[in-house]
């Protein structure tokens, strides 16, 4: 068959014919599939196969290669090729792996700490940088290199907010924005590398307590100084993913902010905090049933921004404010005999510390009292019951944020007492030594950090 040339009238007219006889024979081609399907003599990822079997075949013929390793070959090699595939991968690929045999399975269980080690990153969110400019930014370290990657922003500048992570995201709710209360909540997914909006929360809060528990996110109290002036709020609230909703919980007996929540034995405690009057040495306790809050013994003072932590399923809290001091003074909660013990107090004056946990212990780091910035380090031995100094810090931080990295501990920005840091260095509690990290790109005080898996 002879074609006009491209510029006639007849080609056009030919061109027409054979694009509606294209697009008749794609119509026809769905209809065919459509029946085999309906008949059950295909199914749709059969065809799916094999059409990718014979693309694949051609292209191999147009480019010949050698293929000499399967993938489960590979995964055999030296670990640095398995870890830098699940690097890339992320965590959903290595899942999909895991369902596609045994062997691959068995593979991939066998280097399961070193696969998470390698997924694991660390995330820092917001803080306040220069003139105390509230920032929107995040961005996360790669442990493998050592470098920084700027992340998608947060959809709202925060202060104050709440945070906590969930089922592998992070969760960060209400704060203020310009001396604005706020109820709006958003989580980072790290899978899709997106922030993800939530529905409004049922209250705008500052301040409030945050703690991720049986497949939900609890807040409890907070402030909204637009509403209630120096008050704060009694009122709580969790967020359920399954449900895509926040649902009200019973108010707590205390409005309170600032406090202390953990979970112990399952069940949520919350001690402590400010009514907007006076520091708080109250303790209370959510019912299983969620119905009501129990009231329990109360502490040995009344604290605020104190430090706290669960320790061989006992409360741990130290130091904190009064109101009028810093604080020295250390106690436990027994929550099986439900008293409060004295403990051996810190030896140092600090607010504004970064309290983390780590191989069974508690860490204090840096903070400030009213003379200067530390760099000092104390740990608490729950076994021994007292207080240890670890070695100095590099820099003289208050107001950092700190999260823990496989075995080790990280700090990052705060304030030295001069200026807002972008530093960073990391502890290793079995050299007991710190060693410094690529800085930040950017200078973060009261920043949120966590690590996180890819």
């Amino acid at each position: 068959m002879s074609m006009s040339p491209p510029s006639s009238p007849g080609f056009r007219s030919e061109f027409r014919q054979l694009r509606a006889a294209l697009l008749q024979l794609r119509e026809e081609h769905c209809a065919l599939l459509d029946c085999l399907v309906d008949l059950r003599l295909l199914r749709p990822e059969t065809f799916s196969a094999s059409m990718h079997r014979r693309r694949f075949e051609a292209a191999l013929k147009s480019s010949p290669q050698s293929f000499e390793k399967n993938l489960l070959d590979v995964l055999e090699e030296p670990a640095h090729i398995a870890l830098q595939s699940a690097r890339y991968g992320g965590q959903h690929m290595m899942t999909a792996l895991k369902a596609t045999c045994r062997s691959m399975a068995h593979k991939l269980s066998e280097r399961a700490p070193a696969i998470q080690e390698a997924l694991t990153w660390l995330y820092v969110c917001g803080g306040s940088g220069h003139q105390q400019q509230v920032r929107s930014s995040v961005e996360r370290l790669d442990p493998s290199t050592g470098h920084w990657e700027a992340l998608p922003a947060m959809a709202q500048r925060r202060f104050g907010s709440s945070s906590a992570v969930l089922d592998g995201c992070l969760y960060v709710c209400g704060g203020s924005e310009d001396q604005q209360a706020l109820n709006s909540a958003e989580r980072f997914n790290p899978a899709r590398g997106a922030w993800e909006a939530l529905p409004s929360m049922l209250l705008p809060r500052i301040h409030s307590s945050a703690l991720a528990a049986h497949g939900q996110l609890f807040l409890c109290g907070g402030h909204n100084p637009s509403v209630l002036g120096i008050e704060s709020i009694r009122a709580c609230e969790c967020y359920n993913p399954r449900l895509e909703r926040w649902l009200p919980l019973p108010d707590m007996p205390n409005c309170r902010m600032a406090a202390s929540l953990a979970e112990l034995n399952g069940v949520l405690h919350v001690c402590g905090g400010f009514n907007g009057r006076e520091a708080l040495s109250n303790t209370e306790r959510l019912l299983e049933d969620s119905t009501s809050w129990q009231e329990l013994p109360p502490m040995s003072e009344g604290r605020f921004w104190a430090s706290a932590a669960v320790l061989q399923n006992f409360l741990i809290v130290c130091s904190g404010n009064n109101g009028q001091q810093v604080l020295l003074s250390t106690e436990r909660f027994d929550p099986v005999a439900c008293v409060w013990e004295s403990l051996q107090p810190t030896s140092r004056l600090r607010t504004g510390a970064a309290a983390l946990t780590l191989a069974g212990r508690l860490f204090l780091c840096g903070g400030h009292d009213q003379h200067c910035v530390h760099d000092t380090v104390e740990v608490f031995d729950p076994d021994k019951g007292v207080w240890q100094e670890a070695h100095p810090m590099l820099q003289r931080r208050s107001g950092s944020a700190g999260a823990v990295l496989g075995n080790q501990l990280v700090l990052l920005g705060g304030n030295d007492g001069s200026q807002v840091l972008n530093t960073a260095e990391s502890y290793d509690p079995e050299e007991d030594l710190w060693r410094p990290l690529r800085p930040m790109s950017k200078r973060r005080a009261g920043a949120y950090a966590t690590a996180l898996i890819l």
